[in-house]
């Protein structure tokens, strides 16, 4: 319940007029992924947790590099800067366990606790007395929470006061040659449970060769998933290479860089090089890999998934036209799709869902700290996940159909490339209707292939290799033309091949 002395301390101004975060909160079930909080301070969030709807506190560093925790208890209206007891260096992660008590860590090994709702935070220490420098916590009571990091996993029974290493064996490298382990790193932990728990990481080995072979010796990193059902007395380990549809050689790199768990049994992991997610339906015991589309955020740093078919994956978007900070699955991960944010280019670091709909992503932009929220789901601008047919023929007219969502905001324009298209009809919120135009290219009838995109009032879809129309030469391709028949007369054509009407005259 939200206390009336957080009103008074301010110690930070809004970074967004509290009018605007009422307007944007008012059109967020259309808009998505909007900006709630950001400063121009060159400070940075690392990780959020909301313990309820209207409550969410996220830690990060300041401009000085200090530790830095941020605190809503109205779902966003307003953010405020927790400061007492507030010390020490950046902090990587946060969990809480109720409206009370939280527990965040720092890679030096420092940590943060609260049992007041943030009013006040006492330090505790991780590293000096483990070893274990932890990157990410989870804490499914108040008293127990277990964090990860350089070095393995720690525990705390007394909510995190004092904190306990715990023993996890690597797994032998693979194959038949000898060697040993260089190292490990767990990057994240999610626990549902005090006796379920699960966490993801890397394994650096050293493999010798055998001598006859004259090969060098060479160093694997490969990615470890690290399950627990006992509360972490006994620890099981995979290496993702052992999935048959993982593909995977020697001098690789690859990790597993995030992981949620909505139920004790069923967890979704993203990683493996950024490309790849790893579902289990059975508390860890066996996974599918699939890779996800070419198109996702660059470093996957944060999943949350706020039940079994709902998963939001954060990062970032570097280097390709077709990268988003955000994807979304509402079907457990058969499927993934680019979220439109705003900011375009903020780096995403941490996630949060208290339910399918309302989320939190944090991160940093080139100026500083940013917190989004979406109330529908992260749905905002049209998105596009299809053209049929799609390919035409370079001259223009080829009648196609787009199909996606968010379509039915406005009168929406589409483009072909840089070319706008003609005759577009929304037929519903997730398809439309256009006539292809020329293609724009220089040398047309060698073939070119652009982005279709839609925009209407809310924004651009953003691009996808699933939108992607090809032009082919008019006299090269029979079927090019074939498939440039009006629909009306494609639908003609086959009710008269199935003897459903006859056409007078003929």
């Amino acid at each position: 319940m939200a206390k009336p002395w957080r009103r008074e301390r301010f110690a930070r101004q809004l970074g967004i007029p509290i009018t605007g975060v009422l307007v944007a909160a008012l059109l967020s079930g259309c808009l998505g992924w909007y900006p709630q909080f950001s400063t121009n301070d060159s400070s940075s969030l690392n990780g959020i947790s909301c313990p309820s709807s209207s409550e969410c506190f996220a830690v990060g560093a300041s401009t000085s590099g200090a530790a830095l925790v941020e605190q809503t208890t109205d779902a966003g209206g307003h953010w405020v800067s927790d400061t007492t007891g507030v010390s020490g260096p950046a902090l990587n992660s946060i969990s809480c366990a109720d409206l009370e008590n939280c527990v965040a860590v720092a890679t030096s090994g420092a940590t943060l606790v609260t049992t007041d709702g943030g009013a006040t935070w006492d330090p505790s220490t991780t590293g000096p007395s483990t070893n274990i420098f932890p990157t990410s916590v989870s804490c499914p009571d108040a008293e127990h929470c277990w964090a990860v990091g350089n070095g393995g996993l720690i525990v705390t029974t007394n909510g995190g006061v004092t904190w306990t290493p715990l023993t996890w064996e690597p797994p032998p490298p693979r194959g038949d040659w000898p060697g040993s382990v260089l190292g490990s790193f767990l990057s994240a932990v999610t626990c549902t449970t005090t006796s379920d728990c699960l966490a993801v990481g890397q394994v650096a080995y050293q493999e010798d060769p055998p001598p006859e072979t004259t090969l060098p010796s060479f160093t694997d990193s490969l990615g470890v998933l690290v399950t627990t059902s006992d509360g972490g007395e006994t620890w099981q380990s995979q290496l993702v290479s052992s999935f048959t549809e993982f593909p995977i050689s020697p001098n690789s790199y690859t990790d597993v860089a995030a992981i949620s768990c909505p139920t004790p049994e069923d967890c979704v992991a993203v990683g493996g090089g950024a490309s790849y997610q790893f579902v289990t339906a059975d508390s860890g015991m066996t996974w599918t890999v699939s890779q996800l589309a070419q198109n996702q955020p660059v470093d996957d740093a944060g999943i949350a998934c706020s039940d079994p078919l709902h998963c939001i994956a954060v990062g970032g978007a570097i280097g390709s036209k077709y990268q988003t900070p955000v994807m979304a699955t509402s079907d457990g991960g058969t499927t993934w799709s680019n979220q439109a944010t705003n900011p375009s280019g903020a780096i995403l670091t941490g996630v949060t869902c208290v339910t399918s709909s309302s989320c939190w992503a944090v991160g940093s932009t080139p100026s500083g700290m940013v917190i989004l929220h979406t109330l529908n789901g992260g749905q905002a601008a049209p998105m596009v996940s299809g053209i049929s047919p799609n390919q035409g023929t370079s001259n223009g007219g080829t009648e196609v159909t787009i199909t996606g969502g968010g379509f039915q905001f406005g009168a929406p324009s589409v483009q072909f490339g840089s070319s706008p298209a003609t005759a577009v009809t929304v037929l519903s919120g997730s398809v439309i209707s256009a006539t292809a135009p020329p293609s724009a290219s220089s040398v047309p009838d060698a073939g070119s292939t652009v982005d279709v995109t839609v925009t209407n009032p809310l924004g651009e879809s953003p691009l996808n290799t699933n939108d992607q129309f090809t032009y082919v030469s008019a006299s090269s391709d029979g079927s090019a033309e074939q498939s440039a028949l009006p629909m009306g007369n494609l639908l003609l054509y086959w009710l008269r091949l199935t003897g459903e009407i006859t056409l007078t005259g003929q």
